[in-house]
């Protein structure tokens, strides 16, 4: 059994994005709307009920932190940022890393700096570690991104090299001033290459937001995000 929350479109230590539109829209309403993913992962079928329950545990406290923030008049733009900071920091989910970050604790601040301090929309690695630093963010060790789970994985992986295990978090907002954001955050394939960039920091793949139309968080095999444009042809369809 798969464990989602009100699961849409949709992914340690390697991809990161945001999109939203910036500033307020004219006028408020006392309405807003909130939904998260904790990815399509590799929960087996036969998941225990403690595990299943921490699992749904976790889910509907990032759901109550976004909420939350909502219900007081933030943006979706600061809530789409706290619930996925929330899931970095939770080893039940993989996700951490705008693209190939090592060091910076929580990728999604970073992408949303990027987002907000730069003329760019995606940096990657070494220079996106430098400008996290720079911009004062949290600088871990690389091994922060470590859980047993996952390095267990990885061997049976190694030893197997047939399975596609994968994890990703995200959050789509609308705020009461009519203002949609997208987030999502993942550390990709188990066994990917070396250098390997999926959907997640991708805009228009695995993650975009427009006020006129929706918002889109992805999950699941990034190349096919890639190849078919998916977040921005939803965006056209609803358009």
């Amino acid at each position: 059994m798969r464990i989602r929350i009100l699961t849409i479109a949709l992914a340690s230590l390697f991809l990161s994005q945001m999109l939203a539109a910036s500033g307020r829209a004219q006028g408020k309403s006392s309405k807003y709307t909130i939904v998260i993913h904790g990815g399509a992962g590799t929960i087996p079928e036969t998941i225990p009920d403690s595990v299943k329950d921490a699992y749904l545990g976790s889910l509907k406290k990032a759901l109550t932190i976004g909420r939350n923030v909502l219900a007081k008049g933030g943006t979706s733009l600061e809530a789409v940022e706290d619930v996925i900071r929330y899931f970095e920091t939770d080893p039940k989910f993989n996700a951490g890393a705008v693209a190939g970050v090592e060091h910076i604790a929580h990728p999604i601040t970073l992408a949303k700096l990027v987002m907000e301090k730069t003329r760019h929309i995606l940096l990657a690695y070494q220079g996106a570690d430098d400008f996290g630093k720079q911009m004062g963010l949290k600088w871990v060790p690389n091994s922060y991104f470590d859980t047993p789970q996952r390095k267990t994985e990885l061997e049976e992986y190694m030893n197997k090299i047939k399975r596609h295990d994968h994890g990703t978090v995200g959050c789509v907002c609308l705020d009461e001033y009519g203002n949609l954001a997208a987030g999502t955050s993942t550390g990709g394939l188990t066994g990917k290459l070396p250098g390997r960039i999926g959907d997640s920091p991708c805009i228009g793949d695995g993650t975009y937001a427009n006020n006129q139309t929706c918002a889109v968080s992805g999950t699941g095999i990034g190349e096919q995000y890639v190849r078919y444009a998916v977040g921005f042809n939803i965006n056209a369809l609803m358009a």
